[in-house]
């Protein structure tokens, strides 16, 4: 039994079960979170402390009859399987809360196989940053500093994409916003300017990647494309205007966004559809067969692909929490909801099947269901999350799978 089902089968689950088959979500796909597309090879490297038998419980190389899998963190419920810092308790890893530094505000999270980037807005100053933590390192490491209120970003294994606002003038306009590149590695001495942000339409909406390519929406309305190692930047619509909403997303064939309506488009550049003409969506998760969306009413919907017949549907209701923050991997969704007490919580459910289930939650203290914003990112190793505590800093979090 892997370790999330584990927890299905220990936790008490918070919302009614919805299932809607086989034929509408399966599990043979390998789609990330927000575009981000695995690559081969480890591209990044740090000098920071890494997770390893330092840091407590035995090593995991030939587990004996001695060795406790109920709280050995590095061989937690069954030999071999690392909590990657975290705790082991019953025999089910906990999260591991980064340390250091504390983040003034994370506004979105991206993933590839190495680990979790993301941004610091810090709104109001130049002090807004990008950062990494990777599957197994202790602490995090800043890619890029001295940003404009930097704020969606996506990755695909090799370089990182990202937009800054800018500068807010007295009209609540923003001004002077970028879309920016660099290597995982880091931006030094500085990244790579893919784009300025003309005049007043320096709202961001979303970024995503797929191949070589990154796409990007603003708050003109269009789509515009990069391709790796090219000068140009192009807009991916030739021209035309669409409501790319608050989000987008790629798999192999089409881009997706949100908005309303929830609509795609080829990679090409041809053949928009919309798939929904009334579902406003500010987050997407692209599955196998189906599409994920947090809603503006404040549920999670879905819908078959390709062509979403019928339109979203209701997936879990608004009524069961407070869901913020979505993600996905080839087999399950990953979001964020709240109980009555204010506490916040990290919830998965099969794409195939949707019985969503607690698999870790936050103390009010630390981290409560005011806060603006929350972030989830997944990979094959581990889950990452961040939220807002109101009016303070946030942290991140890191779940072994």
């Amino acid at each position: 039994m892997n370790r999330i089902a584990l927890r299905a089968a220990i936790f008490v689950t918070l919302v009614l079960p919805i299932a809607f088959g086989a034929d509408a979500c399966g599990t043979s796909d390998s789609s990330t979170a927000d575009g981000a597309v695995d690559a081969a090879g480890d591209v990044f490297s740090t000098d920071v402390a890494q997770v390893d038998a330092a840091d407590g419980g035995t090593a995991d190389a030939g587990c004996t009859g001695s060795t406790n899998f109920t709280n050995d963190p590095l061989n937690c419920g069954a030999c071999g399987h690392n909590c990657l810092g975290g705790a082991c308790q019953n025999s089910l890893c906990q999260p591991y809360v980064m340390q250091s530094p504390l983040e003034p505000y994370v506004y979105a999270m991206a993933t590839d196989h190495t680990g979790a980037y993301w941004t610091d807005e810090a709104l109001g100053s130049n002090n807004g940053a990008v950062r990494y933590l990777s599957n197994t390192a202790l602490a995090a490491v800043t890619l890029a500093s001295g940003l404009s209120a930097p704020t969606t970003i996506a990755s695909d294994g090799v370089s990182i994409y990202f937009q800054t606002l800018g500068q807010e003038d007295a009209g609540q306009n923003w001004y002077g916003g970028q879309v920016l590149t660099c290597p995982v590695a880091g931006c030094s001495p500085s990244p790579t300017v893919l784009m300025n942000i003309p005049g007043a339409q320096g709202l961001s909406y979303g970024v995503a990647t797929s191949s070589n390519t990154a796409f990007w929406s603003i708050e003109d309305d269009k789509i515009y494309a990069h391709v790796e190692g090219s000068d140009a930047s192009t807009i991916f619509t030739t021209g035309s205007s669409v409501n790319t909403g608050f989000t987008i997303a790629t798999d192999s064939t089409y881009l997706y966004w949100g908005g309303s309506p929830v609509a795609k488009e080829m990679l090409t550049g041809s053949n928009v559809q919309n798939l929904d003409p009334t579902s406003f969506a500010r987050r997407l998760v692209v599955g196998p067969n189906a599409i994920f969306a947090y809603r503006n009413g404040g549920d999670i919907g879905w819908c078959p692909l390709p062509d979403c017949a019928g339109g979203m549907q209701e997936l879990i209701g608004a009524d069961a929490g407070t869901y913020v923050a979505l993600a996905g991997d080839a087999t399950s969704l990953y979001f964020t909801s709240a109980d009555t007490s204010g506490h916040v919580l990290l919830m998965s459910c099969l794409q195939s099947d949707c019985k969503p289930t607690q698999i870790g939650s936050v103390d009010a203290t630390i981290c409560d269901s005011a806060g603006v914003n929350q972030a989830i990112g997944v990979n094959d190793t581990a889950i990452f999350w961040a939220c807002n505590t109101s009016g303070s800093a946030s942290q991140v979090w890191r779940l072994a799978k």
